[in-house]
């Protein structure tokens, strides 16, 4: 719901804080690079030129953040040739 139609439903809206927006902009980028957020997953890119042997491929799929600390949830994805893959840990790291 854009701004025109929020007052129009006459509900609540903040003032606009340009400085608030470019820290969740910011904080938004982080975790897309760091999550390889936009990155299409090919398998075939991983296994290059060992297609006769299976590679580990780790992936955060999740992050949580404070002040005091961080957690991410993993996966770690083994690929098989031809193209199959199995999942060989999938759970929360600090």
């Amino acid at each position: 719901m854009v701004a025109a139609e929020a007052r129009e439903e006459k509900l609540p809206i903040a003032e606009q804080d340009d400085e608030l927006e470019d820290l969740i902009l910011r904080l938004y980028e982080d975790f897309a690079e760091e999550m390889e957020l936009g990155s299409p997953f090919n398998p075939l890119e991983y296994l290059g030129q060992q297609l006769a042997q299976p590679v580990t491929k780790v992936t955060k799929v999740v992050v949580i953040e404070s002040l005091e600390r961080s957690d991410h949830w993993e996966r770690e994805l083994l690929i098989i040739p031809p193209g199959q893959m199995q999942i060989r840990r999938n759970h929360w790291r600090r």
